[in-house]
């Protein structure tokens, strides 16, 4: 392969398909192909928008990272507050375009130490092989939380949680 002249830009992608799913791995010619992100905390949901200035088509993946308490009550049980989802979103954004992906947050498990929700979160961009960031807090006005209540609710539980354990 060669390029056309020293100012040719462009991706070279590999795709390699197994089991279901495609893996891909790209060189990046004549500069790199960054992509910019947006993310914005709505309450009910985080939306996270990508955008690509570059001339061709650039894909990656959004993940959104975020406490335990903002994870599925199948996997944290009654730590689960909130239920951030999807985690994780694939996306492919065409040459001078965006793309807006949207994570839904509900809530989940026992509430009644929150009165308002209050958690950080980070839209993690991850694409050829670089990552970026961008906070999308949820801080409400004034929080209701009652930080002993909380902190005795967290200790009973993982005392419940080591009984368990040792039986």
């Amino acid at each position: 392969m060669t390029r056309p002249d020293g100012s040719a830009r462009g991706q070279i992608k590999l795709r390699y398909e197994f089991d279901g799913q495609t893996f891909q791995d790209v060189i990046e010619i004549g500069g790199s192909f960054d992509l910019d992100l947006t993310a914005e905390n709505r309450g009910d949901a985080i939306v996270v928008t990508v955008i690509n200035p570059n001339p061709e088509t650039v894909e990656g993946e959004v993940s959104i990272v975020t406490p335990l308490e903002t994870w599925p009550e199948a996997l944290v049980g009654g730590y689960a507050r909130l239920d951030v989802s999807p985690r994780t979103q694939g996306v492919s954004v065409p040459a001078g375009e965006s793309v807006e992906l949207t994570y839904t947050v509900r809530p989940a498990g026992d509430r009644r130490h929150l009165a308002a929700d209050s958690y950080w979160a980070v839209a993690k961009l991850m694409s050829n092989g670089r990552i970026s960031l961008k906070r999308c807090d949820n801080t409400p006005e004034r929080r209701l939380l009652d930080d002993a209540k909380w902190l005795d609710t967290y200790r009973a539980r993982a005392e419940q949680y080591t009984r368990r354990r040792k039986r």
